[in-house]
């Protein structure tokens, strides 16, 4: 009998070992608290970071992590209210707004809506997930969507109002300067750039390397970024990686 009980344990035990390690060669074993989304496992997409997978659970922190996105971005963009971005999670967007008139939703699925049009990376989002204006008008400011893209977006938009009764926005030190008739400067290097619009502006590796020194950092990763990781004051990376923009227009 005890032979018969010591048998049924190590089966047993055999079996989770197993399970638990097919799980994470296939990428569906996630340890309580993982912060990381699982990846886009094929297509033109394969090995990024999938939007999709964001939970409620998720810090802005871990967003900007996994997707570059500044945590000030997001609650600017979902008009959050005071208090520090980086603490603030996907569930309390849901928490703030959640149901909106006409049965229309800003929660989570917002959140990985927003990402994934930022990133320019793959989510079906549910039927009832809108964006806030002042997301659409982030999206199209930093030229993450062009201008079909944000008129068919507006059409579901939701002003959120913030507490001072007006539509959140990007800081005023962040946000792309527009002119009288609100046209946003082409090309306008700012502290939020990353180096994928670098590349996509014409500014290679060489240049880069010509005037700083240093390899780009990812295509993520932001001037500012750039500038923490070096000491160097960002308003002269924006100058000197402006020219480099400029010279290659």
């Amino acid at each position: 009998m005890k032979n018969k009980a010591a048998l049924v344990a190590s089966v047993t035990v055999l079996s989770l070992v197993v399970g638990v390690g097919i799980a994470k060669i296939t990428g569906y074993w996630r340890t309580e608290g993982s912060k990381v989304p699982i990846k886009i496992s094929r297509g033109e997409f394969e090995g990024e970071s999938d939007p999709g997978d964001i939970r409620g659970s998720y810090s802005f922190t871990d967003i900007e992590a996994a997707f570059g996105i500044p945590p000030e971005m997001m609650a600017a963009a979902f008009g959050m209210p005071e208090g520090d971005p980086e603490q603030m999670k996907a569930k309390n967007v849901e928490e703030t707004w959640g149901e909106m008139e006409g049965g229309m939703e800003v929660g989570t699925d917002s959140v990985k809506l927003f990402t994934a049009l930022w990133t320019g990376l793959p989510h079906d989002a549910e039927d009832t997930s809108v964006l806030p204006t002042a997301a659409v008008e982030i999206l199209e400011a930093y030229q993450r969507i062009d201008a079909a893209q944000a008129a068919e977006l507006r059409l579901t938009a939701v002003a959120l109002p913030n507490a001072a009764g007006g539509e959140a926005a990007p800081a005023e030190s962040d946000q792309p300067a527009q002119s009288d008739d609100h046209e946003i400067p082409d090309r306008m290097v700012r502290g939020l750039t990353t180096f994928g619009d670098l590349k996509g502006w014409g500014v290679t590796e060489e240049m880069w390397l010509e005037k700083f020194g240093e390899p780009m950092g990812s295509r993520a990763a932001s001037m500012k970024d750039f500038a923490e990781d070096t000491g160097m004051p960002v308003s002269e990376i924006k100058a000197l990686a402006q020219d480099m923009v400029d010279s290659g227009a």
